[in-house]
């Protein structure tokens, strides 16, 4: 068998192993990649279709009473009075239970810092199989006394406008 080596036992198991571990880095690289390709805007947790400058339904886009709401803070702007919160988290099961069998989405500002003084909450409709956000509407609750008084957006419905008005505000 002139100088042929014969494959063993022992070459197959460390083929094998040799192997395994290439597969093992492969794997671990490609995770690697794909989560770096992960902007922050994907990790807030306020979707796009929730982001924008809302305002009572009955008034232009120009009003002087709005929310806006961004990736990762809002803004309560009523005139020149401007209260910014952040620690925002969203609630798509607080109304409907855990199978989320309800028309409402919750945002909380201050989430991690309890009592919140106020919920956003977003009423949808489902047509033709997309959903639509109709309305939003701010509720304050027992310790959000003094801001309902600076910004009176409770019993209000808002709408959604097109584009935010005022870009130095954010």
């Amino acid at each position: 068998m002139g100088g042929e080596k014969c494959i063993t036992k022992i070459d197959t198991k460390i083929f094998n192993i040799y192997f395994q571990l290439v597969v093992i880095l492969c794997l671990s690289l490609l995770t690697i990649l794909l989560h770096s390709n992960c902007s922050a805007e994907d990790e807030s947790p306020v979707g796009k279709e929730y982001q924008g400058t809302w305002v009572p339904a009955g008034k232009t886009c120009k009003s002087e009473k709005r929310v806006e709401i961004y990736k990762d803070h809002l803004l309560f702007v009523n005139k020149k009075d401007v209260q910014k919160f952040g620690d925002l988290d969203m609630c798509f099961s607080c109304a409907g239970g855990p199978h989320g069998e309800s028309d409402q989405v919750w945002l909380v500002a201050d989430f991690n810092n309890p009592p919140g003084k106020f919920t956003i909450i977003f009423f949808e409709d489902e047509r033709r199989g997309k959903t639509f956000i109709d309305e939003m509407r701010v509720e304050y609750s027992d310790t959000g006394a003094k801001l309902r008084k600076r910004f009176p957006f409770d019993k209000i419905s808002f709408k959604k406008c097109a584009k935010p008005e005022k870009k130095g505000t954010n």
